[in-house]
């Protein structure tokens, strides 16, 4: 029987790579007819916040809908089908190295110790502090996306600085796993698009 670590990996894999065109849930308490930028989330939320979160799952998009209902006092919970429509997402799943490394770090080449200690790079006892900093630098090492936004955000402290260095780097919306927190979740896609551009409403449900 596989593990719930190896089912996400197995699962997510070999997932839509960019640009990212998916039909996708977002639960509420409230009813509206188009998402707002300017209502986005906290921008210092889980991974630097977005629009709004959307996952695959149906059923996690109707648990978040009565869950927010019961938060706000609504006392209605709505499930919003959507298809998200953006062109180059930040998988925090996927690897990155040379260029795409290299792309990604911060400009200033006096904050790489910061990015790298953020990125758990830098332990006792590990590798000498000067060629982890050389390799990082020349993009000689392969980094989860997860690693890298840690290292944005200065070990997830900062996500907000994170987000806003992804949007500077052209990115228009981050994916993860959602569920690995949460003993007996079900595992699913999350998505937060930075753009409330790329989300169009097919249909509102009430939820149950």
């Amino acid at each position: 029987m596989k593990s719930f670590k190896q089912y996400i990996v197995r699962l997510y894999e070999a997932q839509e790579t960019n640009p990212v065109n998916v039909d996708a849930y977002h639960g509420s308490g409230h009813l509206f007819d188009k998402f707002d930028q300017k209502l986005a989330r906290i921008r210092d939320d889980h991974y630097g916040g977005g629009v709004g979160y959307f996952t695959d799952d149906h059923d996690v998009g109707n648990q978040y809908a009565r869950t927010m209902a019961r938060t706000k006092g609504t006392g209605t919970p709505y499930v919003y089908h959507t298809n998200l429509n953006m062109s180059n997402v930040f998988d925090v799943d996927h690897k990155f190295s040379g260029d795409k490394l290299t792309n990604l770090l911060p400009s200033d080449p006096r904050k790489h110790e910061d990015f790298a200690r953020g990125a758990g790079l830098l332990r006792m006892g590990g590798e000498d502090k000067y060629s982890v900093l050389s390799k990082l630098a020349r993009g000689n090492m392969s980094l989860t996306g997860d690693q890298v936004f840690k290292g944005l955000s200065q070990g997830g402290v900062n996500t907000s600085a994170a987000r806003d260095h992804l949007i500077r780097n052209g990115y228009d919306g981050i994916r993860y796993n959602g569920g690995l927190m949460i003993p007996g979740a079900k595992p699913h896609n999350v998505y937060m698009p930075y753009n409330a551009d790329s989300i169009t409403i097919k249909k509102v449900e009430n939820g149950n």
